[in-house]
């Protein structure tokens, strides 16, 4: 019986100790997650602060405009409105840029469920854009915007777009553009994303394009990607002047 008693409390600490061993590496996990979403959230800031200036000094600028206009000729009634409507402009495309960065920074891991893909690459082509020393974040001129719903955690997935989007500067050295694309798989079971940076035009740009490197994405970066049950790596078949990357993943990463 002491032997049963003695075996069964063996379990017991072994079972604790493992609890605890399991409790430590989850927060370790978790600091390293919130640490890196941490500095996505600094690094996004900082290109959204600049970029919010500008609308706000629009919405300054023509509503001074539009005050002078009125004080001068009260009939100028279609100048004010033309700039009350960019004033307009400017205030919903500030306000855009600071709820992306509200969510962004505010999502917390661990939610499953049903979203689109396509529209969580626009956010993020919009909240990243000003980080990056790139012209435009956007789909191809050419490129079908249905959406794609997926399943899974879509905080996980955010962190990860934003990530491989800011690494892009690795390869556009010089500036330019960067593209993005879906490619459904066979059966409906994976998505592929693809991602193409592309040097300014030497034609277009008064600053001398530089060719473009290899993308350097970071582990932080592949790991969300390898724990949302996908694969990352070079995209081939590209011009030489460009460099590209595909990302496949499962449509439905809730079980990863």
């Amino acid at each position: 019986m002491h032997g049963d008693v003695a075996v069964s409390t063996g379990v017991q600490l072994q079972s604790h100790e493992q609890i605890g061993v399991e409790t430590v590496a989850r927060d370790e996990s978790s600091s390293i997650s919130m640490s890196s979403r941490q500095e996505l959230v600094g690094r996004v800031a900082a290109g959204l602060a600049h970029d919010l200036n500008g609308p706000i000094g629009v919405m300054l600028g023509f509503t001074q405009l539009a005050r002078e206009k009125l004080e001068a000729d009260d009939s100028a009634t279609s100048s004010v409105v033309e700039y009350l409507k960019m004033i307009e402009s400017a205030g919903e495309n500030a306000r855009s840029l600071a709820r992306d960065m509200w969510d962004f920074a505010n999502s917390s891991a661990g939610k499953v469920g049903e979203f689109d893909l396509t529209e969580l690459l626009e956010t993020t082509g919009r909240l990243v854009a000003p980080t990056l020393r790139v012209a435009s974040i956007e789909p191809p001129a050419d490129g079908e915007l249905a959406s794609r719903m997926m399943t899974g955690d879509r905080a996980r997935w955010a962190e990860a777009l934003v990530g491989l989007m800011i690494e892009a500067p690795t390869a556009l050295p010089g500036g330019g553009s960067l593209t993005w694309g879906l490619k459904q798989g066979v059966g409906g079971k994976t998505v592929t994303i693809v991602f193409v940076a592309s040097p300014n035009d030497a034609e277009t740009s008064v600053i001398t394009p530089v060719p473009a490197q290899d993308w350097e994405f970071q582990d932080e970066s592949v790991a969300i990607i390898n724990g949302l049950g996908g694969t990352i790596g070079p995209l081939s078949g590209l011009d030489d002047d460009k460099r590209g990357i595909e990302v496949s993943v499962p449509t439905d990463s809730s079980r990863s």
